[in-house]
């Protein structure tokens, strides 16, 4: 026990000294816990007894989930002197969108910082001077892809949620539709299905929908199937629609690339007295009520937005504040397929 004492004892005193030296600059974040390790050559615990004297002592502050910033000298400091403004665009109120923004919401309150609502348009025309950051949900509509590099590049982060970029000052957070939703047909012939058909939709995210869509083929064509596709539009018509595909290519299964189409196919199933509980299989891309997964016949996926919208978050409050330590993000998640409620 004495040996550790004076192991962390030490690393505290190195790190007092080379605060007080002002070598790392006030409001900045410390390396990370595993950067001090290896800097050191220490322990995780020896680390950390270091830096709770040194918490104790207000020479840093230390923020859940985010790391360790260094205090004004003699100065006590829980929070940022400075409440740190978050943009994130708004867009349709659905199950998607609530979840990207209480994702990034959570991360923004245990920080003190501010999410706003704002539309792209208004970022990129002047809001972007006022802001601390963007997390961007890109629409159907054209993105300003160089615009936002220019932005990023004079210190200002971006991050987008499920788009990629090949800007190198852009950062993204997402799944590949297109990787999942072949993933999400090679399960259903996993489970014995043998006549998947796609349902998509041709009036809404084309994005998704064609992405989506081109995992369907992929996936059906390397299985040596034939695909089976319905493009209709996101209201009641389609409910007609869906029931004359379901009687002219009598599907065991159904892949639907967006979560607007699911209502609508049940409807069509139950007028076509197909109970989707036991004689069809549904692959539904989006999130679907848990009244309807008790029979493991409807499956969905859950792409994880919460957790990638609180990851933005966080990148971006550390790009912030200690852009020389955080580098742009570049991260790919997979989603999780959930039958019975559970995630396999």
């Amino acid at each position: 026990m004495k040996e550790k004492k004076l192991i962390f004892q030490g690393i505290y005193d190195i790190l007092r000294g080379r605060i007080n030296k002002r070598e790392f600059i006030p409001g900045t974040m410390l390396p990370s816990e595993s950067q001090l390790c290896k800097t050191y050559s220490v322990s995780r615990a020896s680390i950390r007894k270091a830096l709770e004297l040194l918490e104790k002592e207000n020479l840093i502050y230390r923020q859940a989930g985010v790391g360790s910033f260094i205090n004004e000298q003699n100065k006590s400091k829980n929070k940022p002197e400075q409440r740190l403004s978050i943009g994130i665009t708004h867009g349709r109120n659905n199950i998607y969108t609530t979840s990207i923004y209480e994702g990034a919401r959570e991360f923004c309150d245990s920080f003190n910082a501010q999410l706003v609502l704002i539309s792209t348009e208004e970022f990129f025309k002047d809001r972007w001077k006022t802001l601390d950051g963007f997390i961007v949900l890109v629409g159907d509509n054209p993105f300003p892809y160089e615009k936002a590099g220019e932005i990023a590049a004079q210190g200002v982060p971006i991050a987008l949620i499920n788009r990629f970029s090949s800007i190198p000052e852009i950062s993204y957070f997402t799944v590949d539709y297109e990787n999942d939703s072949a993933r999400a047909i090679k399960l259903l012939y996993q489970m014995g299905c043998q006549n998947i058909a796609m349902i998509g939709c041709a009036s809404r995210h084309h994005y998704a929908n064609d992405l989506r869509a081109a995992g369907y083929r992929v996936a059906v064509e390397q299985a040596g199937k034939k695909t089976k596709e319905l493009d209709t539009s996101s209201d009641f018509s389609a409910v007609e629609a869906i029931r004359k595909f379901l009687r002219q290519e009598k599907p065991d299964s159904l892949f639907i690339t967006l979560e607007c189409m699911f209502e609508y196919t049940m409807m069509a199933c139950l007028a076509e007295n197909i109970n989707p509980e036991t004689d069809i299989k549904i692959f539904c891309f989006g999130e679907v009520d848990a009244l309807f997964t008790t029979s493991g016949n409807i499956i969905y996926a859950d792409m994880q937005t919460r957790h990638m919208s609180m990851e933005a978050a966080k990148h971006i409050i550390k790009r912030r504040l200690t852009p020389h330590l955080e580098p742009v993000a570049k991260k790919l998640y997979y989603s999780k397929f959930v039958i019975n409620s559970k995630l396999i």
